[in-house]
């Protein structure tokens, strides 16, 4: 694409393979003052998005969202801003399998920042920050989530369900639940066994800064800077067989195990 603005009344569809669709940074703009979408990538797989600034129409637009991934293999999505969506900024459903969303900033949208439908998804070098949802949310399997900063969010900084065998590791997670509710963690799972959460730095995240609801079982916690003053407490762990191990804690190390406080040494 040319640089330029691109004002959007219906959305932009993409729904052969093997297409890509390249701008020039910012200065390639796609934005709409409606209720849609910005971009859909319907039934189609392997298509590239690169280089492109997508720009919502903010607040009170319910189904606004940047980019919408539906039924479709191997999305490439780099290096793109995605701003100001009335409703999730990229959102991946019906089965989205190895999407990979890299070196993108998502900022100001009224939802989630990502939102999965898929397994195999990698997340990485990502900048998300002040989204009215979670910075991450949704269902995600066999998938990673590294080197992002996900900052300043008003619920979890990430809160995925039914996801097992995670990695979620080298990620600045801070800031989260931005309203000081003590509603919202820096990471929660649900129902998510055999994960790795390892080498992030996680802290002043309103609630916990980890929390693993009563069906997560025999996940890996290791070597994370949870060393924050901003919280509830550090760690809150409801399920069973879970490891902690060498994680930096606060100067009263708060970690509360199905529902009981706990002192570390």
């Amino acid at each position: 694409m040319k640089d330029g603005s691109y004002l959007l009344t219906a959305y932009l569809e993409i729904d052969f393979d093997n297409v890509g669709l390249f701008g020039a940074g910012k200065a390639t703009k796609i934005y709409t003052t409606s209720n849609i979408a910005l971009l859909f990538i319907n039934n189609a797989d392997n298509v590239t998005i690169k280089d492109i600034w997508f720009y919502g129409a903010g607040t009170g637009k319910g189904t606004n969202q940047g980019i919408i991934i539906d039924a479709s293999a191997a999305t490439l999505i780099h290096s793109s801003v995605i701003e100001n969506c009335g409703d999730y900024g990229i959102y991946t459903r019906n089965a989205s399998d190895d999407t990979i969303i890299t070196s993108c900033v998502i900022k100001n949208c009224f939802d989630d920042g990502i939102f999965l439908g898929g397994s195999n998804i990698s997340i990485s070098g990502n900048y998300i920050h002040n989204i009215t949802g979670n910075g991450i949310n949704g269902i995600g399997s066999n998938s990673v989530i590294t080197d992002n900063v996900i900052i300043d969010n008003t619920q979890h900084g990430i809160n995925l369900i039914t996801s097992s065998n995670l990695s979620i590791v080298g990620n600045r997670i801070t800031g989260n639940d931005s309203g000081n509710t003590i509603t919202y963690s820096g990471i929660y799972l649900q129902n998510s066994d055999d994960c790795n959460i390892t080498g992030n730095i996680i802290k002043d995240n309103d609630n916990y800064e980890i929390a693993l609801d009563a069906n997560c079982d025999n996940n890996v916690i290791v070597g994370n800077n949870l060393n924050g003053a901003d919280h509830e407490g550090t760690v809150n762990d409801l399920g069973s067989g879970n490891v902690f191990l060498a994680n930096g804690l606060d100067s009263s190390g708060n970690i509360y195990h199905k529902g009981r406080f706990v002192r570390m040494p």
